[in-house]
């Protein structure tokens, strides 16, 4: 992995700079969207929800600084003396997937808050708030060794299909069901 790296590190800064960065980014300002929302008729739940999307917006961002950061530095190492770079990449790279990406726990709770006060209060559209409830049971279960490979991408795929359907309902003004 870390030849790979070496040979295409500017194209993995781009990636982990889409993929954390960019979505910690976005996922704050979704955080506070849904927050809005589902404030006026539930807003403890609201309230919930807008920790949890901050908790894992900032998670997702130190992850993707840990990627960054720790690739450099392996690049850095590796000129030198690459068995200790493979060593450092994955440390480094334990420490990236912690954060953001080798457990769902935190996503998982937050599209499950979510998926309950959308349920409660009709403020977002009922399949929608089903799938959240899978796809949050999913993120917790990836903290399961035996369950995440198998629901990990559940999680993930299932997401991908959750923000573009959320995405669509937020943007229909005055229609909350």
């Amino acid at each position: 992995m870390v030849s790979f790296a070496a040979e295409n590190h500017a194209l993995m800064m781009v990636w982990n700079m889409t993929i954390y960065v960019a979505n910690a980014i976005l996922l704050a300002f979704l955080a506070v969207a849904l927050w809005q929302r589902l404030k006026p008729a539930a807003p403890g739940l609201a309230q919930l929800s807008l920790i949890f999307g901050a908790l894992w917006a900032t998670l997702v961002l130190g992850a993707g600084m840990m990627a960054n950061v720790g690739m450099a530095e392996v690049l850095r190492v590796n000129a030198a003396d690459p068995v200790r770079a493979a060593e450092l990449f994955q440390i480094f790279h334990t420490v990236e997937l912690g954060l953001g990406g080798g457990n769902e726990i935190a996503g998982g709770i937050w599209v499950l808050v979510l998926a309950i006060a959308g349920l409660a209060t009709a403020r977002l559209p009922k399949g929608l708030s089903w799938l959240g409830l899978v796809i949050g049971i999913s993120g917790l279960a990836t903290s399961v060794p035996a369950l995440s490979e198998v629901l990990g991408p559940v999680f993930g795929l299932g997401f991908i299909v959750w923000f573009f359907w959320v995405g669509i309902a937020l943007l229909r003004t005055g229609q909350e069901g």
